[in-house]
Parts: structure tokens; C-alpha cells; sequence
């Protein structure tokens, strides 16, 4: 089973308990940020080499790292796709040139954020606006996780298998 897929399933389970709280406190099935978002997310330092952060996304089947100073405090955030950028269509640079680049000369610094306790619709929002497929989630000053895309589709997923009603298909629609 590959790292995505567990992941997928973990994230299923925790969105589909979070539907149950919220039922069973007969609150609407409105979701946050932070019942649907990743705790604890992988982190990077600025001084990591980007070699390494490439390996990363291939080990953990990442899109996305968080990049934190040694004491935690959030920097910014990288993404496979800052890598390719910065690395540009002219070829393939050596081993040795890339291992060299450190992950604060591609990783972004302007990054649009968001809180725990924001609905998951105001993120849907902030994501379809910016054009972005993650958030990082700051609470006070702290890193809390991240929310990315895929969170959001294995919440509309889930939420579709628990609350919708399927539709009857005719030969007529088809």
C-alpha cells in the first residue's frame, strides 16, 4: 500500500469523524479547517538542500513541505513545483549544482495562511482565488498543519458517501 493511499485512508476516517461530532452535537455539517487539516506536517529547514527535499517528495509522496526555523517559528513553504521552476525547461543541472541549492533560494516567503477555526469553505475559497493547492494553518504565531487539496476532495468524498442521496440514472441522461 503505498504512503498516499494510507494517508488517504487515515484522512477519510478523520473527516468521517468529524461529520459524526458535529451530527452529534447538532451542529450542521459545516466543517474547520482544523478537523479536516494535516497536524504535525513534515517540515523542512532554509538550509536544507534542495536534493534533499526532492528525495523527501518522492519517500513521503509529497507535494508540499513547510519550511520552519530550527526553533519552529513558520518561514514558508515549498512545493515540487518551486523546484521545477527554479530549475527551468534549459536541462537537467548536475547532481552536484542541485545538491548545492539551499531550500530558501526556491521556496515562496509570501504565503497566504490561514487559522484552525476558519470553515473549510473559507479555505475552498482562499484556494480557488489564490490559485494555490495548500494552506499552511498558523494559530497565534504557530504552525498547526497544513491543508492541502487532497484534504479537500477526501472531505467532499466523504461527506458524499455519508450524506448524499445517490441519483437515479435513466438511459435518458446518459
Amino acid at each position: 500500500m503505498s504512503n498516499h493511499f494510507a494517508r488517504s485512508k487515515r484522512k477519510e476516517e478523520q473527516i468521517k469523524s468529524a461529520l459524526s461530532l458535529n451530527e452529534s452535537l447538532g451542529k450542521d455539517c459545516s466543517l474547520l479547517v482544523g478537523q479536516v487539516m494535516t497536524r504535525v506536517p513534515s517540515t523542512v529547514l532554509p538550509e536544507d538542500s534542495v536534493l534533499d527535499i526532492i528525495n523527501l517528495f518522492h519517500e513521503k509522496e509529497f507535494r508540499h513541505l513547510l519550511v520552519v526555523e530550527a526553533d519552529g517559528h513558520f518561514r514558508g513553504i515549498v512545493s515540487d513545483r518551486d523546484v521545477l521552476r527554479w530549475l527551468g525547461p534549459e536541462g537537467r543541472p548536475n547532481r552536484e549544482v542541485v545538491a548545492a541549492l539551499k531550500v530558501e533560494q526556491v521556496m515562496s516567503s509570501d504565503v497566504v495562511t490561514i487559522g484552525s477555526k476558519c470553515l473549510l469553505s473559507d479555505a475552498v475559497d482562499i484556494m480557488i482565488r489564490e490559485g494555490i493547492n495548500c494552506l499552511p494553518v498558523i494559530e497565534g504565531g504557530n504552525l498547526e498543519g497544513i491543508i492541502t487539496s487532497t484534504d479537500m476532495l477526501l472531505a467532499l468524498k466523504t461527506f458524499m458517501a455519508t450524506h448524499a442521496s445517490p441519483i437515479p440514472i435513466s438511459s435518458e441522461s446518459v
